[in-house]
């Protein structure tokens, strides 16, 4: 298949980076499980959320005693996202799970995303609502590919502990 190929090239990192998450929930052990064959790479098993780095995507997240924040910069046009974004999920899910805290995805600074990124949100509502952990997505009214993408995923909120927010 082409899309893996080409995702299998792509360097894919999880930088580690301090935050208050340890002192809050030390007892979150990772549940990402890649491996370096995938052309990923653990930054710092120490710290359990990591920033993510796919093409020319970057998540930031920052974990705070109120949720754990993910803040998406750049550009999310992977053929295949849902390879790389729903294991980055199920690592925030499950860290979000283990401290009670919601998960938010802020989307302001993101400068575009493809229909392919759209099916990945997807997986992530899902994974929230079964791990019962309450998904709020956080994206900017006024910039109409923002608005018209997550008005799609509207209908989501009825089913599932999951909630937009236009800013």
């Amino acid at each position: 298949m082409l899309g893996a190929g080409k995702l299998r090239s792509e360097l894919v990192d999880f930088v580690g980076h301090s935050s208050q998450f340890d002192r809050h929930c030390a007892s979150y052990t990772s549940s990402w499980r890649g491996s370096s064959a995938e052309s990923v790479r653990m930054a710092s098993q120490a710290s359990p959320l990591q920033e993510l780095r796919a093409g020319e995507l970057r998540i930031d997240s920052i974990a705070v005693p109120e949720c754990v924040r993910l803040v998406w910069y750049g550009r999310s046009a992977m053929h295949d996202p849902r390879a790389v974004l729903v294991p980055y999920f199920e690592q925030a899910i499950e860290a979000a799970r283990r401290c009670g805290a919601p998960v938010e995805m802020h989307f302001e600074g993101l400068d575009y995303f493809n229909s392919s990124t759209i099916a990945a949100l997807i997986d992530a509502i899902r994974l929230g609502g079964e791990h019962r952990v309450p998904l709020v997505m956080v994206y900017k009214a006024s910039v109409r590919w923002q608005r018209m993408s997550f008005d799609a995923l509207r209908m989501l909120t009825h089913e599932h502990d999951f909630q937009l927010r236009a800013v």
